[in-house]
């Protein structure tokens, strides 16, 4: 931009440059302000090209194209997901008590957050004691288990059991048993007659830790 292209307005501001399509011969570092667009371009003569001046690779100094921004919509939605976290996963916070400073927080130290630790479905047979899954609890948290059958039995009961016992006619017993393993578990399943019937039956579960 050379110095007799510059305008100045009435109210002393400047005015740079602009229109629907860019300069023939513009020059290295020249700004162009594209009116069809709303958008600020610079020109790099290094290879010839006119930038977006927030864009990725324009020289303009300054830049960072992946910041989150506090006016542009659907960053976060653009980023990978996570669909089941664990306790050592970070989220970023601003602290409320240090004028909003950005700080990290493990998953795990936020108050009363459950977090998934062990999901799935398995065929079950009748009356036999299945492991349905084996999982590690971070120390000091304590397991929740969730145990239902896949279909629509209204008079099965479903216990969560801790003694090991055979279920009676039409009942599921679950229970969490520990392995010998420092904060480790099993939850195990065992059906009878369910429905009336002794077939193998699937069973879905879930486990949280709380």
């Amino acid at each position: 931009m050379k110095v007799d292209e510059i305008e100045i307005d009435s109210g002393g501001v400047m005015v740079l440059p602009g229109g629907t399509s860019f300069p023939e011969s513009p020059t290295n570092g020249q700004v162009f302000y594209r009116t069809d667009e709303n958008k600020l371009y610079r020109y790099d003569g290094t290879d010839t090209t006119w930038y977006h001046v927030p864009d990725a690779g324009c020289p303009c100094g300054g830049v960072d194209s992946s910041a989150i921004h506090t006016n542009t919509s659907s960053e976060i939605s653009g980023i990978s997901e996570k669909t089941v976290p664990v306790g050592d996963d970070l989220v970023v916070i601003e602290d409320s008590e240090a004028s909003n400073a950005k700080k990290k927080v493990k998953i795990s130290n936020i108050p009363s957050l459950p977090i998934l630790v062990s999901s799935g479905s398995a065929s079950v047979a009748d009356n036999t004691k299945t492991t349905l899954a084996t999982f590690t609890i971070t120390d000091g948290k304590v397991p929740m288990p969730f145990v239902s059958l896949e279909e629509d039995t209204s008079s099965t009961q479903i216990y969560n059991d801790s003694t090991d016992a055979a279920p009676s006619s039409d009942e599921i017993y679950f229970c969490l048993e520990k392995t010998g393993t420092a904060d480790q578990y099993l939850l195990t399943v065992r059906t009878n007659n369910v429905g009336g019937s002794a077939e193998n039956r699937d069973i879905r579960w879930a486990v949280l830790e709380v």
